[in-house]
């Protein structure tokens, strides 16, 4: 993965700041979306600020366990950072608000 993203000095003030396992996971899933639409092997069409991947698979990537992971993913979606679906193949993740936190606030909704 190459890149950057962008990052607003007033997530110090988001209510999450403090909660350690949320807020990492939050950053990893910032690094981690697709920052162009994209089509799995299988034919998943994965959009902008969105990720594909599982519990287990974020659990291993962020050093959380798959409990710490489920609990920040309900805080998240709770808070309305992000939202995802279950599938029979993974998990789709969307960081809310994506497209605006990465300046391209005309494409925001």
């Amino acid at each position: 993965m190459k890149g950057w993203i962008k990052m607003f000095r007033q997530i110090t003030d988001w209510e999450l700041y403090k909660d350690i396992n949320s807020k990492v996971l939050f950053l990893h899933l910032l690094l981690t979306a697709a920052y162009t639409d994209y089509t799995t092997s299988d034919g998943f069409v994965v959009h902008a600020g969105c990720c594909f991947t599982s519990i287990r698979q974020l659990a291993d990537e962020t050093g959380l366990s798959i409990r710490q992971v489920r609990t920040a993913l309900e805080r998240l979606e709770a808070t309305h950072s992000l939202t995802q679906q279950t599938t029979h193949r993974g998990t789709l993740i969307k960081v809310e608000k994506w497209a605006f936190f990465q300046g391209e606030r005309e494409k925001a909704t």
